[in-house]
């Protein structure tokens, strides 16, 4: 997200009054239905009730759209099991807002690259865990599925260089226990298949207690130190460009590379996300974020949007991520991290 395009002193205004300023990028998961059978997500054995319907969904792009906003991010389950999926996109674009995916890419043939990309789609996030297929097939659970996410890449390069549209791609991996060795191999595929950027995530739930993907201490460490290392040459020699290179944050000895402690960070300065984004449920509940999922500050099926940016329950969440933030969620995520020190710097935090 860029922040040169902003109005500094009316968001420094928004901030100090709490007021929800604009959504400048808001994820949607309009389903958690999914195709395959990850060991490192629960998504998939939850039963599904109460999707918001097509028409909800077009009503709540239109009510993003009066609030300016810039950027719609649908994620999953798998997105793409939406058949409206092409319709949303579409509506998006005839309001001026930008859209991405998140995929495993498996549902990606040459005719659904083009019709997302002709729909107007203009970024994109595919799972990939490992360079191995055969380690990528056992996390997600279907074998074949690496041969298809690797196909969908090829496919939306194909299709973006045909129909001569600006069309980034982003590789995202989580590192766990399978991987953590030879991560840097995915610059490597990135490099190959010619993805713009690269996403390491760390491990954040497995599937019913299965401590297989967990990593110990010892792991998480050469992960840091080695990994870590290979990753950063290759990005040099690639000229790569990597989101997160170091996805550990949520323990106490973590140095992000830049120099500061993620663990001491917002104790600091202020989380400002609930400035200018939320989340928004497959049943219509409102998030602050993604580390917040539980905290609900209102429902799209009962409430415009207008309104609960700044309901009671919002402001006051707002009120808690000023320094010294308490919740501690907050400490273990990193999104957003270079943007809040910019806004910071406003501040004079």
């Amino acid at each position: 997200m860029k922040l040169d395009s902003i109005d500094k002193d009316l968001f420094i205004e928004s901030f100090s009054e709490n007021r929800f300023f604009q959504p400048l990028f808001v994820k949607i998961k309009p389903s958690i239905r999914c195709n395959l059978r990850c060991v490192k997500c629960n998504y998939w054995r939850k039963a599904v009730r109460d999707e918001l319907t097509t028409d909800e969904v077009l009503s709540l792009i239109d009510q993003l759209s009066e609030l300016h906003c810039r950027t719609i991010k649908f994620s999953g389950g798998e997105v793409l099991l939406r058949k409206d999926i092409f319709v949303l996109l579409k509506h998006a674009k005839e309001k001026g807002i930008a859209t991405s995916i998140t995929s495993n890419g498996t549902l990606i043939d040459r005719t659904t690259a083009t019709r997302l990309i002709e729909g107007g789609l203009n970024r994109i996030t595919i799972s990939i865990d490992s360079h191995e297929p055969e380690i990528h097939d056992k996390i997600v659970g279907v074998k074949g599925s690496w041969k298809k996410s690797t196909a969908a890449i090829k496919n939306l390069k194909e299709s973006a260089e045909t129909l001569k549209r600006d069309f980034k791609i982003t590789i995202a991996t989580v590192v766990s226990k399978l991987n953590f060795t030879n991560t840097d191999m995915i610059v490597d595929l990135a490099k190959e298949m010619g993805a713009d950027n690269i996403d390491f995530i760390a491990l954040v739930q497995v599937h019913l207690g299965d401590s297989s993907l967990f990593m110990s201490p010892g792991d998480i460490r050469y992960f840091q130190n080695v990994t870590t290392d290979r990753i950063l040459a290759k990005i040099k020699k690639f000229g790569t460009r990597v989101v997160n290179q170091n996805p550990f944050c949520n323990y106490e000895h973590t140095i992000i590379r830049n120099g500061f402690r993620a663990t001491t960070l917002y104790k600091n300065i202020p989380c400002f996300v609930p400035w200018y984004h939320f989340f928004v449920h497959y049943n219509g509940d409102v998030v602050p974020c993604c580390c917040n999922k539980k905290y609900v500050v209102g429902n799209i099926r009962q409430e415009k949007l207008k309104n609960i940016v700044n309901n009671v329950r919002f402001v006051e969440f707002r009120k808690l991520c000023k320094p010294p933030i308490r919740n501690r969620r907050c400490y273990y995520c990193l999104d957003e991290v270079e943007n809040n020190l910019s806004m910071a710097n406003w501040l004079g935090c």
